[in-house]
């Protein structure tokens, strides 16, 4: 097992309320991160910039990337959970206001680092890891994005 390599024989999967919707490919790899986030069959990448020390993606079908880091216990009887942060489709131009990447960096409220960045390999330094007051500022994000997406349509 490597550094930053999970203990637990599973971990627990969290994920937002609709970030798994009818996604090919996406079974296997919540299956594969909960049963070891550094999983090679995973495929894990971390992403650049801002969102380094706190995301990991990975390819799915069908030009879908999913987007996970790793929530530390709560409690002292609670164990590493896997986030599922966000699931959606890249954008072949790889920039605009649908692309899963773009999408995710405003959620955060960070700035996308320019294209061509250096994509290591999730586990490398250990897993991503996002803290309960990070997580919860995101999720309100994500909610008020969904909100207003519902209203458009």
């Amino acid at each position: 097992m490597g550094p930053g390599r999970s203990t637990n024989p599973r971990n627990s999967i969290v994920s937002s309320k609709h970030s798994l919707a009818d996604v090919q490919g996406s079974g296997t790899a919540i299956r594969l991160l909960s049963q070891d986030a550094c999983h090679p069959d995973v495929g894990g990448y971390r992403l650049s910039g801002p969102l380094a020390p706190v995301v990991c993606g990975a390819h799915l079908k069908r030009g879908y990337r999913i987007a996970y880091s790793m929530q530390l216990p709560l409690t002292a009887n609670d164990k590493p959970r896997v986030v599922v942060l966000y699931v959606g489709k890249r954008e072949p131009s790889h920039r605009g206001a649908t692309d899963v990447w773009d999408v995710l960096h405003d959620l955060f409220d960070v700035g996308n680092p320019p294209v061509g960045h250096h994509k290591s390999p999730c586990c490398d330094a250990g897993l991503p890891r996002i803290d309960h007051e990070v997580l919860s500022t995101f999720l309100r994000a994500l909610a008020q994005a969904d909100r207003r997406r519902r209203r458009r349509t």
